[in-house]
């Protein structure tokens, strides 16, 4: 396992000839080989453990993560490729926090990895059954990666359990080319969430002045 996660492939391939070893071992953590060489980027690594038939879909039954979301969410593209040529399951939720692979790479706006797992079919308008949050949600803050999940048909006005969307979330945290794009591409302006904010109000409690005079030119044309 230290061997894995620290990546050192000579080390890995030692150990895997040694007769009767697993690699498919759990350790303390939940943790197999597989998955704490896919969150630190190891793609050689990686590489030895799948031709050595590491099991791709083995879920974490502490953190409810895969060996997917683990290099989804750390940016490690080439191993998210690895990962899915493998066969890895792009659409497995976690049971735990109710997101898939592609919500964790939305969120932090890495649209290279979003992209990789777009390509593999990731199911663009999967709703976390706990929060509710959309992908399109969750990348609110990333202009590039809201423009790529709306072009593979992110519903646009989806809502999360507090009543939030894209635009909304976009507008609170002052987005202003998130919102553009949002707009552009159908969003409704006049929604409001759960406690009766629109994305107009969220952005007049921000301060966010532009994004203030954007939604109301918005407000104007579709009045």
């Amino acid at each position: 396992m230290l061997a894995a996660r620290n990546g050192l492939r000579g080390a890995v391939e030692l150990l895997l000839k040694k007769n009767g070893l697993n690699v498919n071992n759990v350790n303390d953590s939940g943790n197999t080989a597989l998955m704490l060489a896919a969150w630190g980027g190891h793609k050689e690594v990686v590489d030895v453990l799948l031709k050595a038939e590491s099991n791709v879909n083995i879920v974490n039954t502490i953190t409810g993560e895969t060996a997917l979301m683990l290099a989804a969410r750390g940016d490690h593209k080439e191993v998210v490729e690895a990962l899915l040529k493998a066969e890895s399951n792009v659409n497995t939720v976690n049971m735990i926090t109710g997101e898939t692979a592609l919500m964790l790479a939305s969120r932090k706006g890495l649209r290279e990895t979003v992209e990789v797992l777009l390509k593999a079919d990731s199911n663009v308008n999967t709703v976390n059954n706990v929060t509710g949050n959309t992908a399109l949600i969750l990348a609110a803050g990333s202009e590039d990666v809201v423009k790529l999940l709306i072009a593979h048909g992110a519903e646009v006005n989806a809502k999360n359990f507090e009543g939030a969307t894209a635009l909304i979330t976009a507008a609170q945290c002052g987005n202003e080319e998130s919102l553009k794009v949002l707009i552009a591409t159908g969003a409704d302006v006049h929604a409001a969430d759960s406690a009766g904010d629109s994305a107009l109000i969220k952005a007049a409690v921000g301060g966010f002045v532009e994004i203030v005079r954007i939604i109301l030119e918005a407000w104007d044309c579709v009045t």
